[in-house]
């Protein structure tokens, strides 16, 4: 990443490269301040104007000469046409090279002085960095760690170049310290993606600063090499090779399940490195041949595939969707479509444990249901004409509930399909899909349609670890965790690591062992306070429980955490809260939508299970909730003093709860009317 010194035959290259792109640069410069300073010539033909002032020069309809048009509108325009670290000058319009600027000719003297994984621009003749890396100006443009190197990249400081390479240009710590404890982050940094990857690693470095603040482990610091995925199984593999090849012997990712298999079978398994995914949930993954060295601290979707599975039952069996639509509208049989990422075991373990679910008058009538996959570098338009092509055959109205199991590509194919249907379907989607930076050009019409099933955040249930990282995270990074995914499991996954190292040494296999002794014993919390006991057990041969932020984290003998309860979260407002818990620990499924409200019910007592509440409304299902009676409203009905009701056409609640109508008036699509 820092540049290093040339050959006197490689430096007369550039020199000669620069010097001649500097002329044309400065002859550009003194026509546009000419043309600035002087009064426009009259003129007959373009010609004219080109031999006074230069190529591109017009002569106009009023007979005057101006200037060509502007060469750029931002500084991504010089980028696409030039490349990396090309801006454009706001005054004229011009793209003009970066101020560090390495000219080059081919690959090689690009890769001699900046470092393996830099390459030569094909338009530009410009040393471009390898993907992953950050641009900047100045140290502020890094994080606090960090400061601008002379390539223009932010790097920590004092960082060897031998330790990076490929995907891998990020470091964070004390790496080029001989003793240090190095950990490989395979996340995106760059794509659709890189919101995800960049709150994770601010996870992963919070869980660092603690190792820091207490010596590290056995006096060992730890260093991050973070390696940029862009979510592709290739570069996600790359990296790992890379990361086996200067011995790193914990990595942390990737975050897609395909790709944690993909390196684990790869690369880690039989360089005895352990892996820990903080986000990928398929449950084949608690099948590999492993050797007790892939983790992860994030349930296996086998809870969250039988609560998407029950949920889509739900909403086929109620069409929450067709509220407002005229009765001959809604068809008298209804279908659902399904489809998800060609190949990825997340994807198709969802989509089985949907199939499960379904009664059998969908599954075993194909008019009713449509499954189906796409490639997972296929563009978001051809996956919505697939989607569209493959439902041509339903009925007149459509599918009526859509299940997108994709990130951000779910997302943009409901949007394109909406409106392609006579009645608006509703969209479900699972954990992957919430990304809050994934709506920001979604339509308004799509609030309330898309539903989506995660993970429950431990903030609900009141658990203090949670609690403490979600205040610290969101003071440091500004942003809050609460609104993110797989966050606090990525905060976990290097604490989890680190404590196994305490117990078990610094090979990857040692590592492992020292992980299963994290579920049985003293308990002990995510923070620098309760690290030095914590260690201090592990390193005397003890085990200890530890209380991840995320959960408890009782692994199994797969390296699997204890599942969660799954939420169901909400397009709504631009934002994806979680409307409440549908699935328990216990494998109970309670039916709520989007739009549905719930409300305390009148109960003595605690309560185990749905049975135990006993009062609740006509119109209403009881719901047992963390001990608490609730019962929430069916049929698009809505809660009011203690009833279910429709605001529709209730005279005591017109349009709102309260709202109540005349003695000669009545209620009628919420308004209160004259008989």
């Amino acid at each position: 990443m820092v540049s290093r010194a040339a050959s006197p035959s490689t430096l007369g290259v550039l020199t000669s490269s620069l010097t001649a792109m500097l002329a044309v640069a400065a002859v550009a410069l003194i026509g546009v301040g000419c043309t600035i300073s002087l009064d426009l010539t009259e003129c007959g033909t373009d010609d004219e104007c080109e031999e006074e002032y230069g190529g591109g020069w017009q002569c106009t309809d009023d007979y005057l000469c101006e200037p060509p048009p502007a060469e750029c509108e931002d500084d991504t325009d010089c980028e696409d046409e030039y490349g990396y670290g090309w801006t454009c000058r706001d005054r004229d319009g011009e793209c003009l090279p970066p101020e560090n600027v390495v000219f080059c000719e081919d690959t090689s003297q690009c890769e001699a002085i900046q470092g393996d994984g830099w390459t030569c621009s094909d338009e530009a003749q410009v040393c471009e960095p390898p993907p992953g890396s950050i641009p900047c100006s100045n140290d502020e443009d890094c994080a606090s760690h960090q400061e601008c190197s002379i390539a223009g990249l932010c790097q920590d400081e004092d960082t060897g170049d031998e330790l990076l390479g490929g995907p891998c240009q990020i470091a964070v710590g004390d790496v080029d310290d001989d003793d240090a404890f190095l950990v490989g982050v395979l996340l995106p940094f760059s794509g659709d993606e890189a919101g995800f990857g960049e709150s994770l690693l601010n996870a992963i470095d919070l869980a660092r600063a603690d190792f820091d603040a207490v010596d590290g482990v056995d006096d060992r610091q730890i260093g991050l090499i973070g390696c940029d995925t862009e979510s592709e199984e290739s570069l996600a593999v790359e990296g790992a090779e890379h990361l086996a090849d200067i011995d790193v012997q914990a990595v942390i990712g990737p975050d897609w399940s395909s790709q944690t298999e993909a390196v684990a079978n790869e690369v880690t398994i039989d360089a005895e490195m352990v892996l820990v995914s903080p986000s990928a949930t398929a449950a084949s993954i608690s099948e590999l041949d492993d050797n007790g060295l892939v983790w992860r601290t994030v349930a296996s979707d086998e809870g969250q595939g039988q609560a998407l599975g029950k949920l889509v039952d739900y909403a086929l069996d109620t069409l929450p969707h067709y509220t407002g639509v005229d009765e001959d509208d809604i068809p008298e049989t209804t279908s659902v479509a399904v489809m998800h990422r060609n190949g990825d075991p997340y994807g198709e373990g969802l989509r089985a444990a949907i199939e499960r679910e379904l009664p059998d008058e969908y599954t075993e009538d194909e008019g009713r249901h449509y499954f189906s996959a796409y490639e997972p570098d296929a563009d978001s338009t051809d996956i919505a004409t697939s989607l569209l092509s493959n439902t041509a055959d339903a009925d007149d109205f459509g599918p009526d509930v859509i299940v997108l199991l994709g990130a951000s590509e779910a997302w943009e194919v409901a949007e394109i399909v909406d409106g392609e249907f006579a009645n608006p379907p509703l969209f479900v989607f699972a954990d992957a899909a919430r990304v809050p930076g994934y709506t920001e050009d979604i339509t308004d019409a799509l609030e309330g349609r898309i539903w989506g099933t995660a993970p429950r955040n431990a903030s609900d249930l009141n658990y203090e670890p949670y609690t403490s990282f979600r205040l610290r995270y969101q003071s440091q990074f500004d942003e809050d965790p609460e609104e993110l995914q797989f966050v606090p499991n990525a905060f976990d996954a290097l604490y989890i690591l680190g404590l196994g190292a305490a117990y078990g040494g610094f090979s990857g296999l040692g590592i492992s062992e020292g992980m299963t002794q994290l579920s049985d014993g003293d308990t002990f919390g995510p923070t620098s306070s309760e690290l030095p006991g914590a260690m201090h057990e592990l390193s005397e041969g003890n085990s200890i429980n530890f209380d991840g932020a995320s959960w408890v984290l009782n692994f199994d003998d797969t390296g699997t955490p204890s599942p969660m309860p799954t939420a169901l979260w909400c397009f709504e407002a631009g934002g994806l809260p979680e409307q409440a818990v549908i699935f328990d620990e216990n494998g109970q499924f309670t039916p709520i939508g989007c739009g549905d409200e719930t409300e305390p019910a009148q109960n003595d007592g605690e309560c185990n299970n749905d049975d135990d509440c006993t009062e609740y409304p006509d119109n209403a299902t009881p719901i047992c909730q963390q001990g608490d009676c609730l019962w929430t409203c069916t049929g698009g009905l809505s809660p009011c003093d203690g009833q279910c009701v429709d605001t529709e056409s209730d005279d005591d609640h017109c349009g709102e709860c309260g709202e109540s109508c005349g003695d000669s008036e009545v209620c009628a699509d919420g308004t209160c009317s004259g008989d």
